[in-house]
């Protein structure tokens, strides 16, 4: 499990995060990240601002629950 959760901590979030903050600086407005219409709390999955899951769960997902929360930062509504 600790392999699964360093590639993907590698191979998604850093760049991802990069990402937004360089699109940031170069003053994109908008930006559409794909991911899951579930990365929430699994009682709160109706609530598409719910906060995230436990971070024990899935690594992946909760890389897309990191992403997704640095965004609602990033947008002023986190």
């Amino acid at each position: 499990m600790f392999a699964q959760k360093a590639r993907s901590d590698a191979w998604f979030p850093r760049p991802s995060l990069r990402l937004l903050e360089a699109a940031r600086k170069q003053g994109v407005g908008k930006f559409l990240f794909v991911s899951s219409t579930s990365a929430a709390v699994p009682d709160a999955s109706a609530d598409s601002m719910s906060r995230g899951i436990r971070p024990s769960f899935w690594p992946h997902l909760c890389n897309v629950v990191r992403i997704e929360n640095r965004m609602r930062e990033l947008a002023g509504i986190g």
